[in-house]
């Protein structure tokens, strides 16, 4: 039986090692750690083994988590935002008048290991599943130099998380230690568990309807080819809200106004746009509202 095994100890790295038609994948979330700690992105801690797998893998540079631990987690397990699982504020549950914000995985959504077990994986989970609200926050604008903000906000600091990805019979070798700068989310790892396994997403599953993946597979990056992402990526946690489509970013903290930047000059948020580009503003938080909507966000 093939083995897919999930260390959380909220940030990702991960490798996956080919036997034979089907890989066992290893995915291992690094909770507090910023965008800077590692060797091969830029830290003063040595950290030779990560850089390993990094020099004969890929290194994303414009990867995203959902803000914090548990949402993290809710998205990563099941392919979708965290408020579409039912996990929209870390496990508090607001009702069912609320259903983004139920404080658990709901039975509209399944997990990597449900969908994979049918297609032959044993799968595993070794570490904490949720530690509850974390207060300790201040410590972390250091490590996630030279983004702006920390965990909890949408801002890059809060939510750019460096992620390896190792699989020696999977990517072109010769993108070993290369960069891949098209912008991933944690939502994005079902998906591409669900292509290189050959597994089927389900549309039920326990006779409950199943919500369709938000990711996309990460496999044709594996190849040095495009992503070719149709929707843009969207971000809220505790009202700290943001959309990240292309090059534009539209951001704010929660009761804030929208705050708009260009993340191919930009990516340390240090110039807003959105006094100069009005109608870009408009246009984008039109698609965050619809996003909004359709996944459970108040």
């Amino acid at each position: 039986m093939k083995l897919i095994r999930y260390i959380f100890t909220a940030f990702v790295c991960l490798s996956a090692i080919s036997v034979m038609a089907k890989p066992n994948i290893v995915i291992i979330l690094t909770d507090d750690m910023g965008f800077s700690d590692l060797g091969c992105f830029g830290s003063e801690i040595k950290t030779p083994h990560l850089d390993g797998l990094a020099e004969k893998g890929l290194r994303f540079t414009q990867f995203y988590n959902a803000g914090r631990c548990c949402p993290t987690r809710a998205s990563l397990l099941t392919g979708l935002y965290a408020h579409q699982a039912g996990m929209g504020k870390m496990t508090e549950d607001k009702g069912p008048e609320r259903p983004g914000y139920r404080g658990h995985l709901m039975d509209r959504c399944v997990t990597i290991a449900e969908v994979l077990k049918p297609s032959g994986y044993r799968t595993i989970q070794s570490g904490k599943w949720h530690v509850g609200h974390d207060k300790k926050e201040c410590w972390a604008n250091v490590s996630n130099a030279p983004f702006r903000k920390y965990k909890k906000f949408a801002h890059e600091g809060g939510i750019a998380t460096p992620l390896i990805a190792h699989w020696p019979q999977g990517i072109s070798a010769k993108l070993n230690g290369t960069l891949v700068k098209e912008p991933a989310h944690v939502i994005d790892l079902m998906a591409t568990c669900v292509e290189v396994a050959g597994a089927d997403y389900p549309e039920k599953f326990k006779g409950k309807a199943i919500l369709p993946m938000e990711g996309k597979s990460l496999n044709s990056l594996f190849q040095g080819r495009l992503l070719k992402r149709e929707e843009p990526l969207c971000f809220e946690h505790m009202g700290n809200r943001g959309i990240r489509q292309g090059q534009w970013k539209l951001v704010a903290q929660k009761g804030a106004a929208w705050e708009l930047y260009d993340m191919y000059s930009d990516r340390s948020e240090l110039h807003d746009l959105s006094v100069e580009m009005p109608e870009r503003v408009k246009n984008l938080a039109a698609k965050y509202n619809g996003w909004a909507k359709r996944c459970f966000v108040k």
